[in-house]
């Protein structure tokens, strides 16, 4: 069984972003990966991803904001030949096509006769474009391949539930499929002077990392260290204690976690399931965050295992935690506590099952 993935971002290294992460776990190099889009300036591949640049679709993206560069890909909008010649060639040759997102099944749809189709689902793209131009546009194309496809996979319980209730979606078609990180407790921060912050290029994360420069300028006795591929641009006047550390390995990442005094997420829009949230979790870092930022979580009761702050709070807050040892030793213990909970839940959804026994039952018939 030949399985293709067709994503719509920056998929090399694999840990770019967590939507990289997501593509690069969930078959574990069990598929093929292609990709367009993101800040890729080279075509590049490495083990089982093809990743492809656009300077077009990468310039417009940037010029006309509104979180278009999907939507123009889902137009053809700047798509190179190369590009879409090597997809439909990799279509013919795999028995399974994985949409990373709904944004190109428009694109290759007459070419997957025949074939078995999975949605994995990040997000409910539509609506992450509230009071956007792309609003309906984005449903439309949602619902077609939430439609069409054979199976769905999602990330969180929350958006299954939005997927129903908005585009009546049969529950037999739907999966749970988690990502998760095993990586061991070892929390070692209480006496650290950073706190940390994952974000990727993407509106949400652009906000918290404005947000928390803006904490950065009034608590400066601590240093703020945010790691992934966003960076300075948007900030008018950054703190001298706020650092960018870009892409790291997993090897590094780890050793950051584990040695901050605290992580926060000051995420106020966004669905899905932030995978940041399991990197803090993991590693049992004392968490600050909005309610919004876990809203893949909230099945499970997350204000008795993190600080969940208003986004006015977070900084009265933080100045609270950062002296109490005590209080965030707590937090700790109760940060793990909340990840093996998790981790003992989900870890028996395995995405290449799903497909495996779907197939058995599709022959059977």
């Amino acid at each position: 069984m030949k399985i293709l993935q067709i994503c719509h971002g920056k998929i090399i290294p694999e840990y770019n972003s967590a939507y990289s992460l997501r593509c690069h776990t969930l078959l574990n190099e069990n598929s093929e990966l292609a990709s367009v889009g993101g800040l890729v300036y080279m075509d590049k591949k490495y083990k089982n991803s093809d990743q492809f640049r656009n300077y077009l679709l990468m310039f417009f993206s940037i010029i006309k904001g509104n979180r278009s560069m999907e939507v123009f890909i889902s137009m053809n909008k700047y798509l190179r030949k190369k590009y879409y010649k090597y997809v439909i060639k990799k279509i013919y040759e795999s028995d399974v096509i994985i949409f990373e997102g709904p944004w190109q099944y428009n694109l290759f749809e007459k070419y997957l006769k025949n074939k078995i189709i999975v949605y994995d689902a990040h997000n409910v793209e539509y609506l992450l474009r509230k009071n956007n131009i792309y609003n309906e546009y984005t449903k439309n194309i949602e619902n077609k391949i939430l439609k069409d496809s054979n199976m769905i996979f999602s990330i969180s319980m929350n958006d299954m539930k939005n997927f129903k209730e908005i585009y009546n979606i049969n529950d037999k078609k739907m999966f749970y499929v988690p990502y998760i990180n095993k990586t061991e407790y070892n929390w070692n921060g209480i006496n650290s002077n950073y706190i940390v912050f994952i974000g990727s290029m993407y509106n949400a994360n652009i906000n918290a990392v404005n947000f928390i420069n803006k904490i950065a300028l009034n608590i400066k006795d601590l240093n703020f260290v945010i790691i992934g591929n966003i960076n300075s641009m948007h900030l008018k006047n950054k703190a001298k204690n706020l650092k960018f550390l870009g892409l790291v390995d997993e090897n590094k990442k780890n050793y950051i976690l584990k040695n901050a005094l605290m992580a926060l997420n000051p995420v106020t829009e966004g669905s899905g399931r932030s995978f940041k949230i399991m990197d803090y979790l993991s590693h049992g870092i004392p968490l600050i965050s909005t309610l919004t930022g876990l809203s893949g979580y909230l099945d499970y009761n997350p204000e008795n295992y993190i600080e969940i702050s208003d986004i006015n709070d977070f900084y009265e807050n933080i100045k609270k935690l950062k002296n109490d040892k005590s209080a965030l030793k707590e937090l700790s213990v109760k940060s793990h506590e909340l990840f093996n909970i998790i981790i003992n839940n989900e870890n028996k959804y395995n995405a290449m099952e799903i497909i495996e026994n779907y197939i058995k039952t599709e022959i059977k018939k």
